[in-house]
């Protein structure tokens, strides 16, 4: 039994278990295998993600990243971190490279780069469609029509207040390579902003 073997002595099993066969308890042996047993008991359970959020220079300039956090709190998200950002242009053209060759690029990188972003790495239940549908829809004026409790209806310029990575692109690999220093570990000081 547990509870006679030096390494389990004081442990749950130990106290608990009434054989070597019978534990009592149960502790997956890593995250993969906590995944798939999590599913086996609970398949309609939703799994957890995480997803890059961006307050864009508009919102940050006009003094609403903290009131955005706050919602972005208050809707149930984690901010597991978060960093301020002066992108350069060779950031913006990496992070939305899809889009070098549109109309509308030269203005996309002029104003990401006219003043500090806020990246934030945000986590919960289905973070990747509550995210997107937190912000609204990408025209900050359909927002504010549409879904003016939206963060794009109540803080959006033209050039729409925050970034949300759409779920085909998103990849945790594009999200370091960009905002590099962003790791889910960081105990940074709260931002002045």
């Amino acid at each position: 039994m547990a509870r006679f073997h030096e390494k389990t002595a004081g442990t749950l099993r130990a106290h608990y278990g009434a054989s070597r066969h019978n534990f009592a308890l149960h502790a997956s042996a890593s995250a993969v295998l906590a995944r798939k047993e999590i599913k086996l008991f609970f398949p309609e359970r939703d799994e957890e993600q995480l997803t890059l959020a961006i307050i864009k220079p508009d919102a940050v300039g006009a003094g609403n990243a903290d009131l955005i956090r706050r919602m972005i709190l208050l809707n149930g998200f984690s901010i597991i971190d978060e960093m301020a950002v002066q992108a350069t242009v060779d950031t913006v053209e990496t992070f939305y490279a899809e889009h070098l060759e549109k109309e509308f690029f030269p203005q996309l990188r002029e104003f990401m780069t006219s003043g500090k972003c806020i990246a934030l790495a945000l986590h919960r239940v289905d973070a990747i469609s509550m995210w997107r549908g937190l912000i609204g829809p990408t025209n900050s004026e359909t927002a504010k029509e549409k879904q003016p409790r939206s963060l794009r209806g109540l803080f959006g310029t033209e050039a729409h207040a925050t970034h949300a990575m759409a779920p085909t692109v998103l990849r945790m690999g594009q999200e370091k390579s960009v905002f590099c220093s962003l790791t889910i570990s960081s105990t940074r000081a709260p931002l002045p902003f």
